[in-house]
């Protein structure tokens, strides 16, 4: 057994300027209870009997960087507005969905490119450091793991940092077509102060109208971000490439989501299927709570920092 540190004070020491600090929008985060001196052991003693953990994160786990989920109780867009999200095949067929998502992207960009990872994202990739995590899946698409130091990522539905031209494939980043945009819109100005969940904001119809959408500079089609959006499919190489992530672990752990989307559940399946240990910190009930050894209705910036970490990671955390 290796010795243990509780390095979580000296952890959020390490990068203040990345910290939301008081910034962070607790109003997105759902109602939750303090975890229990029994629910900390339970966990700390989860990680520390596995060695080859897969951890998989949803919206949930973002929430405490300000970014609002779609299903939390009373503080997600479903319960607090008649939302529907962008589905696949109207972003391709309808150039007015299309003008109406940049016009909402545009506006909700400049505030959501500056939203910093929380504690719990450095605390993940300080797992990946100290050997814990095998891998990690985030269903989220806010690069907020990438750019806390986790390298074993995948983003299962893709990034908002990129954006691709629907007929060439070509790639470009995000902040160019943002340039692209203002380039073209140089009189369009509106203005919203509700920030929905992908990086966007609510704008009305009127405030909507004149918005230029810029083309691809390459082939002349239409942009797209480089995401999944609903009713698209995630492609078959990236799942066959996480099915074996999981097939490599022994044990899975979900941080902050529901599981109500399929594309990450199975996953979970799959460890079920295996009989692999599951462990879920989530606030609210989920779709594989029935499968999982351990439960936990807590915030995950409530009970990831009173962890114990392997000795062997703070010589990067001092």
């Amino acid at each position: 057994m290796k010795l243990v540190i509780n390095v979580s004070k000296r952890l959020l020491n390490t990068k203040p300027s990345s910290f939301t600090k008081s910034r962070i929008r607790q109003k997105y985060v759902p109602h939750s209870v303090e975890p229990t001196k029994d629910e900390i052991s339970y966990l700390q003693e989860f990680l520390s009997k596995h060695e080859r953990t897969v951890i998989l994160t949803g919206a949930g786990f973002s929430t405490e960087s300000g970014i609002p989920d779609y299903r939390s109780d009373k503080v997600g867009l479903y319960s607090r507005k008649n939302y529907k999200p962008m589905q696949y095949q109207d972003f391709i067929k309808y150039a007015s969905l299309r003008q109406r998502y940049w016009a909402r992207s545009y506006v909700g960009w400049p505030g959501y490119s500056k939203i910093q990872p929380s504690k719990n994202h450095y605390i993940v990739a300080n797992l990946e450091k100290s050997g814990v995590l095998h891998w990690l899946i985030t269903q989220n698409v806010d690069h907020l793991h990438n750019r806390a130091g986790s390298l074993k990522v995948t983003e299962l539905h893709g990034s908002l940092y990129s954006v691709r031209c629907l007929s060439c494939k070509m790639r470009i980043p995000r902040v160019d077509y943002q340039r692209q945009m203002e380039e073209m819109n140089q009189h369009w100005s509106v203005q919203s102060f509700e920030r929905a969940t992908d990086g966007d904001v609510f704008l009305t119809d009127d405030q909507v109208k004149g918005f230029q959408v810029p083309s691809c500079t390459s082939c002349g089609g239409s942009m797209m971000p480089k995401i999944v959006f609903f009713g698209d499919n995630v492609s078959k190489s990236k799942v066959e490439f996480l099915y074996e992530k999981v097939n490599q672990s022994d044990s899975i752990l979900v941080l902050g989501s529901s599981l109500q989307v399929y594309s990450g559940y199975r996953f979970v399946l799959r460890a079920a299927d295996q009989g692999k240990p599951i462990a879920i910190v989530n606030i609210g009930e989920t779709r594989a709570d029935k499968l999982a050894s351990l439960k936990l209705n807590v915030k995950c910036g409530d009970i990831l920092p009173l962890l114990q970490f392997p000795a062997s990671i703070t010589d990067d955390l001092a």
